[in-house]
C-alpha cells in the first residue's frame, strides 16, 4: 500500500543540497515522488512511496547515515516529533526534475 511521508526540518536549501550531494543520482527503489519546499521555519519534505517497507529500507540504509552526518556538521538535530505518517491511496503522481539544486 502506498505510504506518504511528511516532515518539517529546520534546515535551509544549502543544507539539503549537502544531503543530496551525498546520495545517488537515481531515485531510491520504491520512491514515487519527492518534493521539498521552503517554509518560514525551514524545509518541508513530502514523499510518496510504494510502501512503508520501501521507505524504511531507504531511511535505515541510506538516509539516516547521510542525514545524521550533515545535520551534525551543521549543528542541527532531527526532530522525529515533526513527522507525519499516513497510508494513502495514490490517484496520480507527476514528477519533473528540478532545474537546479544548491549543493555544497
Amino acid at each position: 500500500m502506498p505510504y506518504a511521508f511528511i516532515q518539517d526540518i529546520p534546515a535551509d536549501a544549502y543544507t539539503y543540497g549537502q544531503v543530496r550531494a551525498r546520495m545517488a543520482d537515481t531515485p531510491p527503489a520504491g520512491l514515487l515522488s519527492h518534493v521539498v519546499y521552503e517554509r518560514e521555519e525551514g524545509l518541508r519534505f513530502v514523499d510518496v512511496w510504494e510502501s512503508e517497507e520501501a521507505w524504511r529500507a531507504f531511511h535505515d540504509s541510506t538516509l539516516m547515515p547521510i542525514l545524521s552526518s550533515v545535520l551534525s556538521d551543521n549543528g542541527l538535530t532531527p526532530d522525529p516529533s515533526k513527522v507525519i505518517r499516513e497510508q494513502v491511496t495514490v490517484v496520480d503522481t507527476w514528477v519533473q526534475a528540478p532545474a537546479h539544486l544548491p549543493v555544497a
